[in-house]
């Protein structure tokens, strides 16, 4: 869900200044991302009730938000092709214009289901840039080969933090993580760079071949964020639902 709904917002994103075949690729993406949005419920028949959450569930304001801004990518996808109606311009300019914004809205409420865990790994100050410049990649993707290079090396230099602490001496839920990438999960972490910096080599020549890469990478990313986190158990009165 992460991955790709982050992948398809940054994309559409990218379709607004480019073209309408990018446009159908990003909805595409973040549609399957939502679809894999009710694997990650415990119950999805009742997730409408979502809004009995909304003062103290992040998952609750997850849900609002990207209700939010699911129409938008189909909306800036399918009514270029539309015949003329009342509002149709008027509708598809206020969906191009809140795309940005409901997507980093989006993403924070991501970022503070896991931040609301207070697990080291998972704290707001490492998760939202993760998850925001997944999404910046998508875009700048298709918008600048120089600025996607930017994008990953950040990246990759966010994920390389995660490694120091295995030099440290004394146990700490950072030092666990740092060890777990580097010994068990050292194969996923090698998959990390490597396919980050396939795509980051691909993009100057087809940003199509590359696209794939990037997934890949970032799934491999949210495979070590889920499996290197220290958890021996859940915080008490929040609900596993969450981390699903």
């Amino acid at each position: 869900m992460l991955v790709l709904t982050q992948v398809g917002l940054g994309t559409t994103i990218a379709a607004l200044f480019t073209s309408t075949t990018i446009a159908i690729v990003g909805a595409l993406i973040f549609n399957l991302g939502m679809a894999a949005a009710t694997l990650h419920l415990g119950k999805p028949l009742k997730a409408w009730r979502f809004f009995l959450g909304l003062k103290t569930s992040w998952l609750s304001r997850e849900i609002l938000a990207f209700s939010l801004v699911a129409p938008i990518p189909l909306i800036i996808t399918i009514f270029p092709f539309l015949p003329e109606f009342p509002l149709k311009d008027l509708t598809l300019t206020a969906a191009k214009w809140s795309l940005i914004p409901l997507s980093i809205g989006a993403i924070f409420t991501s970022a503070m289901i896991y931040h609301d865990t207070r697990r080291v790994l998972w704290h707001l100050k490492t998760s939202l840039p993760n998850f925001l410049l997944t999404a910046t990649a998508a875009t700048t993707l298709f918008l600048s080969p120089t600025f996607f290079v930017l994008t990953i090396i950040v990246l990759l230099a966010l994920e390389g933090s995660f490694l120091l602490p295995a030099r440290q001496e004394t146990w700490s839920p950072l030092r666990h993580s740092a060890r777990l990438r580097l010994g068990p999960l050292a194969r996923v972490t090698f998959s990390r760079y490597l396919t980050a910096t396939l795509a980051l080599l691909l993009a100057f020549l087809s940003p199509w071949t590359a696209l794939p890469l990037l997934i890949i990478s970032e799934l491999c990313s949210r495979h070590l964020f889920f499996r290197t986190v220290q958890a021996p158990k859940m915080p008490g009165g929040l609900e596993a639902s969450h981390h699903n």
